[in-house]
């Protein structure tokens, strides 16, 4: 019922639609693929899964200095709560106004100027040190090869993917869904980044930008943009919602999942799975209204080893309360959910069992004597 409900849903809002307000604009980016390899270079375990033959090539050909540099990115990025080294980056760099492999390393070269008048930030030394390793390794690629390669290799299929996929996207109005349970305006340009060495990430960049690979399926790219325009779906300085989601970060079963998740995934704090869950469960309202195939027991099941059980208690709680399909501002929702009874320790736990079942949830329930 539900799949046959979700495909309804988006041939009506494809009809709708056929003269979206969403604007997308689909290109790629020499320099941020290179970025994300260096990433792969550094030791990303996913990474490193989806590009084992690519990594043992280039590092082959590194220096000890090159190496010496790219285990030092990796242990920064092995700490808890680091995140992922190539996606940090690229946060930022997406923004540079020349997207050559040449215009993103001279920003990474010498970032100061670009990160103050783009992102009002002030480099600290230790991000200083970590911008300069950064470029050590990046710097190497032209030199062993990797560029020519590139623009020999992945470029003509990122080319052929570009095409594919503006044509495939045009007639979607995601952001009118965006502001409908975001509560605010954006702008209505939806920029996708189409690479090749960014598996197994979508990955959200400065903006609404996103970066998503070139030979993934035209639906998974169109969920992925549903996904990473929400990030993050609330202001996470706020000290309302901080004070809010105190006594479910303090609960026994978020403590745990959060110490027991695989820090591969990414989420390595309660901060970092609320942001992320938050988003997966506004994502999914959004993906079954345009008619992508999804069952959300069976992907909160597997999706990275089923952590994401907050995303089903906060998806079942938007159905609950009527939010689904009304809309509004998700923060002020967010923060009377968690200070209320609808997202109460308790309540995200039954919700989850509900929504996932029960083995779903024991497994990150702390061992009890």
């Amino acid at each position: 019922m539900l799949r046959v409900f979700a495909a309804a849903m988006g041939l009506l809002l494809f009809i709708g639609c056929a003269h979206a307000e969403t604007e997308w604009r689909v290109r790629a980016s020499e320099g941020l693929d290179a970025v994300l390899f260096v990433g792969a270079l550094s030791g990303d375990k996913l990474q490193g899964e989806e590009y084992p033959e690519e990594i043992k090539k280039y590092r082959a050909l590194l220096t000890a200095e090159e190496i010496a540099a790219l285990d030092r990115i990796n242990g920064f990025f092995s700490q808890p709560g680091r995140g992922l080294a190539g996606p940090s980056f690229a946060y930022s760099l997406v923004a540079a106004p020349d997207q050559s492999y040449e215009g993103v390393g001279e920003i990474l070269r010498d970032p100061e100027a670009f990160l103050a008048e783009n992102f009002d930030h002030t480099l600290g030394d230790g991000e200083r040190k970590g911008f300069a390793d950064y470029y050590t390794a990046y710097s190497a690629l032209d030199r062993i090869g990797f560029v020519d390669d590139w623009r020999a290799n992945a470029l003509p299929q990122i080319e052929a993917a570009i095409e594919i996929f503006q044509a495939f996207l045009a007639p979607y109005d995601l952001i009118t869904l965006h502001e409908k349970y975001l509560g605010r305006d954006l702008d209505n340009t939806i920029e996708v980044v189409i690479l090749h060495y960014n598996k197994p990430y979508g990955i959200r960049v400065a903006g609404q930008r996103f970066a998503t690979y070139h030979g993934w399926s035209k639906d998974t790219t169109l969920q992925t943009a549903a996904h990473e325009v929400f990030h993050p779906p609330y202001n996470a300085d706020s000290e309302a919602l901080s004070a809010a989601a105190a006594r479910l970060k303090d609960s026994a079963l978020m403590r745990n999942l959060v110490e027991q998740a695989d820090p591969k995934w990414g989420y390595t704090s309660f901060e970092s799975v609320l942001d992320e869950d938050s988003t997966q469960a506004l994502d999914m309202l959004v993906s079954l209204q345009i008619g992508v195939d999804r069952d959300p027991a069976d992907y909160w099941r597997a999706q990275d080893d089923g952590m994401h059980i907050l995303a089903a208690a906060i998806y079942d709680a938007m159905r609950e309360t009527g939010f689904a399909e009304t809309g509004g501002a998700y923060e002020a929702w967010l923060i009377e959910a968690l200070s209320g009874g609808a997202l109460s320790p308790d309540a995200v736990e039954g919700r989850a069992r509900l929504l996932l079942g029960d083995d779903a949830v024991d497994k990150w329930k702390p061992d009890t004597p």
